[in-house]
C-alpha cells in the first residue's frame, strides 16, 4: 500500500471509529462484509450510502441497533491493479455522513 493510501485509510478509519463508536474495529475499509439474516432483517439496506463509504454507514447503523461486529483480520494484497478512489473526493464524502450518523441528524 502506498505511503498516500496508507494516510488516507488511517484517517477514515479514525474518522469511522468517532462516527460509530466501533473502537475495536482495525479496517473498515476493507469492504469485506459477513452479516447475518437476523441483522440484515432489522437494517433498511435501501438507507445504506451507497458509494464506497457503505461499509462505513453500516457499522454506524449496526452500532445504533446494538448488534454484535466482530473484526476479523484480512492482509490486504495488492497487484498491479491501481484503485480508483481518490482519498480526498473521499473524505470528502463519507466524513459528512459519519458525522450526521454520529450525532442522528
Amino acid at each position: 500500500m502506498s505511503k498516500w493510501r496508507s494516510l488516507g485509510n488511517g484517517i477514515l478509519t479514525m474518522i469511522t471509529k468517532i462516527g460509530s463508536g466501533c473502537w475495536h474495529i482495525m479496517d473498515p475499509q476493507n469492504g469485506y462484509t459477513a452479516i447475518s439474516k437476523q441483522t440484515l432483517e432489522v437494517l433498511d439496506l435501501d438507507s445504506i450510502y451507497p458509494y464506497y463509504g457503505y461499509c462505513n454507514d453500516m457499522l454506524v447503523k449496526l452500532n445504533t441497533f446494538n448488534m454484535r461486529i466482530e473484526d476479523v483480520v484480512m492482509p490486504s494484497r495488492y497487484g498491479r491493479e491501481t484503485s480508483k478512489i481518490r482519498y480526498s473526493k473521499y473524505i470528502q464524502k463519507v466524513a459528512p455522513m459519519l458525522s450526521t450518523g454520529f450525532y442522528g441528524v
